[in-house]
């Protein structure tokens, strides 16, 4: 059971993340036709609507522990299960996106490829389901019985690494593949009309700056999955490991109880990350009214 103040911590993290969300889509519903006219727009606007959701649970979950409320074991099941299909749903999404913008220039695959990640990430969160199903859970994150904690942190950490490793791989596959586009036609970068963001009327000599600029969006992407989820995950690792001894808990406590704060963070760095480079996302957003 996480600790009050972290707790507190987590409710006013979350309670921000989900203000930000809940401010981009109103845009989005009310601009749809517009922002939402494109699939990187579409996935993008998906990870946010996760976001949101994800903090509404979330702060359900903190304001129960801040209430000294001890969830019951159902409760703490549920509280796992939330948890870490979340989380497996934001690997997903954020691979959909990298993946989106790795077709735009490479449609080959496209169809073979979403349909297998989605079969995927089914199998892994069918294991969580059937983990906390087929064992009690008494601190809303592993379930008792050893097996499952085993399966369930092999299943995690398979979403996690595929994710890390599948999203580092399209970006530098799509920086790859521009930078041979636009030495092969300095005078027509096609690029230009696939991302949406670059004007026509733009210099050529500015289009690598551009690019470089949206490129830059998608590794900071990557790189909050992997800075944000890298400490919760060694956690994970190390209880399965551990036997799912109840010490282990115990002696790691404070790094259980940042890597959570950690892990919260993204309900707000991951759309303002989306929000400051989607150039019309961010405009509607902030005009919306």
């Amino acid at each position: 059971m996480p600790l009050k103040p972290t707790s507190l911590v987590q409710f006013i993290i979350y309670l921000l993340g989900l203000a930000i969300n809940a401010f981009v889509l109103v845009a989005v519903i009310r601009f749809r036709r517009e922002l939402l006219a494109s699939r990187l727009n579409q996935w993008a606007a998906s990870i946010m609507l996760l976001c949101f959701l994800w903090s509404l649970t979330r702060i359900a979950i903190s304001s129960r522990y801040l209430a000294n409320s001890a969830p019951s074991t159902s409760a703490s099941a549920w509280f796992g299960v939330v948890f870490n299909i979340g989380v497996q749903l934001i690997f997903f999404l954020n691979l959909c996106l990298a993946a989106e913008r790795y077709f735009t220039i490479h449609p080959a695959g496209r169809r073979s490829f979403f349909f297998l990640a989605s079969l995927m990430w089914v199998a892994i969160i069918s294991v969580n389901i059937w983990a906390f199903e087929s064992s009690p859970s008494t601190n809303g994150e592993f379930p008792t019985d050893f097996l499952q904690v085993q399966i369930l942190t092999a299943a995690i950490s398979i979403g996690y690494f595929v994710s890390v490793v599948l999203t580092a791989f399209f970006y530098i596959e799509i920086y790859r593949r521009t930078s041979r586009i636009l030495n092969q036609n300095p005078s027509l970068p096609l690029l230009l009309a696939q991302q949406g963001n670059i004007s026509e009327s733009t210099e050529i000599s500015l289009v690598h700056m551009k690019i470089e600029k949206l490129l830059l969006m998608q590794a900071l992407v990557c790189a909050s999955i992997l800075i944000l989820y890298g400490p919760i995950q060694i956690y994970f690792l190390g209880y399965a490991i551990s036997g799912a001894n109840e010490n282990y808990i115990s002696r790691n406590l404070d790094w259980h109880n940042g890597a959570s704060i950690v892990v919260s963070l993204d309900a707000v760095v991951t759309p303002l990350i989306i929000l400051y480079f989607k150039r019309d996302m961010q405009q509607r957003a902030f005009f919306w009214t």
